[in-house]
């Protein structure tokens, strides 16, 4: 789920940044690799794949951003101020 997705959430499910966070550390633990596996051949696995996979895309992508956006904060002026 991206962005505001995780809103359309069922209620039932409780709060939903309680669940993006539960979703996430799953996601860094290897939770989600293992239950994929265990769901092999089942039409379930492909589709919690595909959403495991679009967060990690994402997560990877901010990883290299903020990486650059420090890179360019810190570096030294090439042409210091006299």
């Amino acid at each position: 789920m991206i962005g505001g997705a995780w809103k359309m959430l069922n209620p039932s499910y409780g709060n939903t940044h309680a669940v993006y966070v539960k979703f996430t550390r799953w996601a860094h633990n290897g939770m989600w690799a293992k239950t994929i596996q265990a769901l092999d051949g089942l039409p379930e696995a492909s589709l919690l794949a595909s959403l495991v996979e679009n967060y990690e895309d994402g997560y990877n992508q901010r990883q290299r951003v903020q990486k650059y956006k420090d890179y360019l904060l810190n570096r030294e002026p090439e042409n210091p101020p006299a």
